[in-house]
């Protein structure tokens, strides 16, 4: 006697029934050798345990719901010592896809959630939210702001599991300090941009305006690069992008003046006390020699442009002289705090205003140019250091 299931044909025949299958069948089977009856009777080997099958002399065959191993027999009505069997193996009830991926903070991917059609499934993370997808068993992992190995667990209606492992790594970020700049025409900066997120911290450093924007040289012993400005005035940008994901960008944005001299910043603001660093300009890059004209009371300079402000509050003068040209700034020395409530010290209120802009820099939303207390076109360490020099506590 051979036995058919719908489209197998070899006795005894295996089926492998995935979890988009309900059934398995018609299954058909032929007797021969047999001068009697060719009819046979159905059964299931483990009883009811392992399924059920429908009327009639072709039926179909239901597995149990649950995974394993389980047999349809066909048996001679003319010598019932005579059978053949089908053997089918039900996988398991809930499939996870994709089993592993990796994804950066705050980054979403889409998971398919596969299950037989006569079960249900739920799905939780150690970490990350999900949230319902478009299609039948579609779920949209958000991954949390933290990076590290988390586990996407699937659990079906009857207990199964299926697991899948997402590895989530910090963002590549590109910062270039300050994000701006103003130069004499043919003086030249020396570039750097920091790279957070992943090992390789190199940056290549391209001109958006082409060969009109100036020229970048292969630079410094420490091996950053030096940008020379053009002799034609105007805006130009610089651009490093991360070597390690290309997508990942700062902009450097340069204001090339056709003057003799220029200072960075031209006109800061800062606390008694505060330090402000200073860049001079100059067409030939001759060397700078800074000064304070009015004296020590109107705060100090070193040679390399870092100024300290007294501790009166008042407008000072700082002069750069290079190549026998000069230029100055005026620094605004304040004693008052930033929030506005008329304390003449920093306090909760102020702590409050520095929060919402920590991080950020000129063109970002939440830039604020009174929290940049050091100067530097960013809000950061430096100038929460500042401001705890000027702290008087809650209000």
């Amino acid at each position: 006697m051979s036995l058919t299931p719908g489209v197998f044909s070899a006795a005894p025949v295996t089926a492998n029934v995935f979890l988009s299958t309900v059934s398995v069948g018609p299954l058909v089977a032929q007797v021969t050798g047999s001068t009697g009856s060719t009819a046979v009777t159905w059964s299931v080997l483990e009883g009811s345990a392992g399924g059920s099958l429908s009327p009639g002399p072709t039926p179909m065959f239901i597995p149990s719901i649950f995974p394993g191993f389980y047999h349809a027999v066909a048996t001679s009505v003319a010598d019932p010592n005579v059978s053949a069997q089908v053997s089918v193996q039900r996988l398991a009830g809930v499939n996870l896809v994709p089993a592993a991926a990796t994804l950066e903070t705050g980054a979403t991917l889409p998971f398919t959630v596969i299950t037989n059609p006569v079960l249900t499934a739920t799905v939780s993370a150690s970490g990350g939210t999900f949230a319902a997808g478009p299609g039948p068993g579609q779920w949209l992992y958000t991954a949390p702001g933290a990076a590290g190995t988390y586990t996407i667990t699937a659990l079906s209606s009857i207990g199964t599991t299926a697991t899948a492992t997402v590895t989530v790594i910090p963002p590549v970020q590109v910062t270039v300090t300050p994000t701006t700049v103003t130069m004499t025409s043919g003086s030249s900066y020396p570039l750097a941009a920091t790279v957070t997120g992943n090992a390789n911290t190199d940056v290549t450093w391209t001109l958006q305006e082409g060969a009109a924007g100036g020229s970048i040289s292969s630079g410094l012993a420490d091996g950053n690069p030096v940008y020379t400005a053009p002799a034609a005035a105007g805006t130009y940008h610089l651009v490093a992008t991360s070597v390690a994901d290309p997508t990942r960008s700062a902009v450097l944005t340069v204001t090339v003046q056709a003057g003799d001299i220029t200072i960075n910043p031209p006109n800061p603001a800062i606390l008694t006390g505060g330090t402000v660093a200073f860049q001079a300009f100059a067409a030939g890059n001759p060397a700078v020699v800074w000064s304070v004209p009015a004296g020590p009371a109107a705060g100090s300079v070193d040679s390399l442009g870092n100024y300290t402000a007294p501790g009166a509050p008042g407008s000072y003068v700082v002069l750069a002289a290079a190549g026998g040209l000069s230029a100055s700034a005026t620094v605004v020395v304040m004693t008052t705090n930033f929030s506005g409530d008329g304390k003449p010290f920093m306090n909760s209120a102020d702590l409050a205003i520095l929060a919402d802009a920590w991080g950020s820099s000129p063109g970002m939303a939440n830039w604020n140019p009174l929290c940049d207390l050091n100067q530097d076109g960013v809000v950061n360490d430096g100038d929460v250091t500042l401001f705890f020099t000027q702290f008087g506590g809650l209000p």
